[in-house]
């Protein structure tokens, strides 16, 4: 298995720890299997600053409660200029909309570590790629699905009260909340992926505005991968 290689670089902070781009790409490659195509992407100019992704096409199940034919996906985003931590996760990607639903919450899998050189970063890195490997099971056992499908059943009496408490750009909040008044006051949706009384709801209303308002395809798959658990957050704090 690959070793993640660091470094300290002294440009950005005296113990700042560099990661390797190169190393965190072929660890994904390994741990998903040869046949899975990694997928890089820097924003432009920018070659400090990566969001890898790879899609597990031949686990891709039907859930029609879940909104159709959803792949498991694998992503990482690393930035190695001091912006970000190293961040990891599990998710899925939906088919019908190319929607990438991120599900950071029980039995899927997200985690990261400061470029902070020390101990603690340094055994992070050591075990991601055993970490990987163990979670890869969960996507061939459906286990990925049983976490999803949990958020659905996550309910929410006040959209806009939640809405108004997520880290979100102005205009996706007017827009998400004008779509949320419209289903209010002429009644539900239709479809019960798109129910905005339930986390996963909510969360789909806000990922497709934020698809369609990205500026770059760097934007678009890095916005926020953490929004569906922030909901969740938000409901079970109130």
């Amino acid at each position: 298995m690959t070793i993640i290689t660091r470094s300290i670089d002294t440009n950005i902070g005296p113990k700042f720890l560099s990661i390797s781009h190169e190393s965190l790409i072929e660890v994904a490659r390994e741990v998903t299997g040869a046949t899975n195509q990694v997928k890089v992407l820097h924003p432009k100019g920018n070659p400090n600053k990566l969001f890898l992704t790879v899609d597990l096409k031949q686990y891709e199940t039907n859930v029609p409660a879940l909104g159709g034919v959803l792949v498991p996906r694998l992503w990482m985003r690393n930035h190695n200029d001091g912006t970000r931590a190293l961040q990891v996760g599990l998710g899925f990607f939906r088919i019908v909309c190319s929607n990438g639903l991120v599900i950071p919450i029980d039995g899927a899998l997200f985690t990261s570590i400061r470029h902070l050189a020390g101990p603690k970063a340094n055994t992070f890195l050591d075990t991601l790629p055993d970490i990987l490997m163990a979670k890869m099971e969960q996507v061939r056992n459906g286990a990925l699905v049983e976490a999803a499908l949990g958020a659905t059943k996550v309910t929410i009496e006040d959209p806009l009260k939640v809405l108004a408490q997520l880290s979100l750009s102005k205009t996706v909040k007017d827009i998400v909340s004008h779509n949320v008044s419209i289903t209010q006051r002429f009644g539900s949706a239709r479809r019960a992926e798109d129910d905005i009384n339930t986390a996963w709801g909510l969360y789909n209303e806000i990922n497709e505005i934020m698809r369609i308002n990205s500026r770059s395809q760097y934007a678009a798959v890095n916005r926020d991968v953490t929004l569906l658990n922030d909901i969740i957050t938000i409901v079970k704090a109130a």
